[in-house]
Protein backbone atom coordinates (compact mmCIF):
# COMPACT_ATOMS: atom_id res chain seq x y z
CA UNK A 1 0.00 0.00 0.00
CA UNK A 2 1.37 3.41 -0.97
CA UNK A 3 0.60 6.67 0.87
CA UNK A 4 -2.50 8.32 -0.56
CA UNK A 5 -3.59 11.95 -0.43
CA UNK A 6 -7.15 11.32 -1.60
CA UNK A 7 -9.93 11.53 0.97
CA UNK A 8 -7.56 12.41 3.82
CA UNK A 9 -9.63 15.32 5.05
CA UNK A 10 -12.69 13.24 5.85
CA UNK A 11 -12.52 10.70 8.65
CA UNK A 12 -15.09 8.23 7.30
CA UNK A 13 -12.59 6.62 4.92
CA UNK A 14 -10.35 5.09 7.57
CA UNK A 15 -10.95 1.50 6.49
CA UNK A 16 -10.03 2.35 2.91
CA UNK A 17 -6.68 3.72 4.08
CA UNK A 18 -5.68 0.57 5.99
CA UNK A 19 -4.78 -2.94 4.90
CA UNK A 20 -7.34 -5.59 5.86
CA UNK A 21 -6.97 -6.75 9.44
CA UNK A 22 -6.10 -10.29 8.24
CA UNK A 23 -3.24 -8.88 6.10
CA UNK A 24 -1.48 -7.22 9.05
CA UNK A 25 1.14 -9.45 10.71
CA UNK A 26 0.21 -10.49 14.27
CA UNK A 27 3.36 -8.83 15.66
CA UNK A 28 1.75 -5.42 15.05
CA UNK A 29 -1.13 -6.27 17.38
CA UNK A 30 1.32 -6.75 20.29
CA UNK A 31 2.13 -3.86 22.63
CA UNK A 32 5.84 -4.74 22.60
CA UNK A 33 6.15 -3.77 18.93
CA UNK A 34 8.13 -0.51 18.67
CA UNK A 35 6.03 0.88 15.81
CA UNK A 36 2.84 0.09 17.72
CA UNK A 37 4.19 2.02 20.72
CA UNK A 38 4.81 5.00 18.45
CA UNK A 39 1.29 4.68 16.98
CA UNK A 40 -0.19 4.57 20.50
CA UNK A 41 1.81 7.64 21.58
CA UNK A 42 0.70 9.48 18.43
CA UNK A 43 -2.95 8.58 19.05
CA UNK A 44 -2.96 9.36 22.79
CA UNK A 45 -0.72 12.40 23.18
CA UNK A 46 0.63 13.34 19.78
CA UNK A 47 4.26 13.11 18.72
CA UNK A 48 5.21 16.70 18.04
CA UNK A 49 8.86 16.94 17.15
CA UNK A 50 9.20 13.34 15.95
CA UNK A 51 11.77 12.74 13.22
CA UNK A 52 10.40 10.42 10.52
CA UNK A 53 13.08 8.79 8.35
CA UNK A 54 11.30 7.55 5.19
CA UNK A 55 12.38 4.55 3.14
CA UNK A 56 13.57 5.17 -0.38
CA UNK A 57 10.77 6.20 -2.73
CA UNK A 58 8.34 7.20 0.03
CA UNK A 59 7.02 10.77 0.15
CA UNK A 60 7.37 11.60 3.85
CA UNK A 61 4.63 14.26 3.98
CA UNK A 62 2.11 12.08 2.14
CA UNK A 63 2.85 9.12 4.40
CA UNK A 64 2.46 11.20 7.57
CA UNK A 65 -0.80 12.72 6.27
CA UNK A 66 -2.09 9.24 5.42
CA UNK A 67 -1.28 7.85 8.89
CA UNK A 68 -2.70 10.93 10.58
CA UNK A 69 -5.97 10.53 8.68
CA UNK A 70 -6.22 6.90 9.79
CA UNK A 71 -5.62 7.87 13.42
CA UNK A 72 -8.39 10.51 13.23
CA UNK A 73 -10.87 8.22 11.48
CA UNK A 74 -13.93 6.69 13.11
CA UNK A 75 -14.35 3.56 10.99
CA UNK A 76 -11.76 0.96 12.00
CA UNK A 77 -11.75 -0.59 15.44
CA UNK A 78 -9.10 0.77 17.75
CA UNK A 79 -7.04 -2.45 17.57
CA UNK A 80 -7.17 -2.50 13.77
CA UNK A 81 -6.27 1.19 13.64
CA UNK A 82 -3.24 0.85 15.95
CA UNK A 83 -1.94 -2.30 14.27
CA UNK A 84 -2.54 -0.88 10.79
CA UNK A 85 -0.76 2.39 11.50
CA UNK A 86 2.15 0.51 13.09
CA UNK A 87 2.38 -1.83 10.10
CA UNK A 88 2.25 0.99 7.55
CA UNK A 89 4.86 2.94 9.52
CA UNK A 90 7.17 -0.07 9.39
CA UNK A 91 6.62 -0.32 5.63
CA UNK A 92 7.18 3.37 4.89
CA UNK A 93 9.78 4.47 7.45
CA UNK A 94 13.23 3.22 8.41
CA UNK A 95 12.60 4.60 11.88
CA UNK A 96 10.74 7.27 13.81
CA UNK A 97 12.74 9.11 16.47
CA UNK A 98 10.59 10.57 19.22
CA UNK A 99 11.79 13.64 21.13
CA UNK A 100 11.62 11.87 24.51
CA UNK A 101 13.88 9.06 23.26
CA UNK A 102 16.87 11.35 23.08
CA UNK A 103 19.62 10.38 25.50
CA UNK A 104 19.01 11.65 29.00
CA UNK A 105 21.85 12.95 31.22
CA UNK A 106 23.61 10.20 33.14
CA UNK A 107 23.52 10.14 36.91
CA UNK A 108 25.89 12.76 38.24
CA UNK A 109 26.05 14.73 34.98
CA UNK A 110 24.96 18.36 35.23
CA UNK A 111 21.50 19.13 33.93
CA UNK A 112 20.00 22.51 33.19
CA UNK A 113 18.80 23.79 36.59
CA UNK A 114 17.72 27.08 35.02
CA UNK A 115 15.03 25.32 32.97
CA UNK A 116 13.21 24.04 36.07
CA UNK A 117 13.29 27.49 37.65
CA UNK A 118 11.99 29.09 34.46
CA UNK A 119 9.21 26.48 34.24
CA UNK A 120 8.20 27.22 37.85
CA UNK A 121 8.03 30.95 37.14
CA UNK A 122 5.70 30.37 34.18
CA UNK A 123 3.36 28.20 36.23
CA UNK A 124 2.05 30.79 38.67
CA UNK A 125 -0.87 28.73 39.94
CA UNK A 126 0.03 26.52 42.91
CA UNK A 127 -1.94 23.87 44.76
CA UNK A 128 -1.69 26.03 47.89
CA UNK A 129 -3.58 28.78 46.02
CA UNK A 130 -6.53 26.43 45.56
CA UNK A 131 -6.74 25.84 49.33
CA UNK A 132 -7.06 29.56 50.04
CA UNK A 133 -10.24 29.67 47.94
Amino acid sequence: MRPSMSNLIFFENGLKLLPAEADIPRAFFEDENAFRQIARAWFCTGITGAAFVPKEGIDKQRAIAHLSAVLRSFDPSHEHKMAGVAYLMSEWFERVDLPHTRPQPRKGEPTNPGAAAKRNRKNKWRFSDAKKG
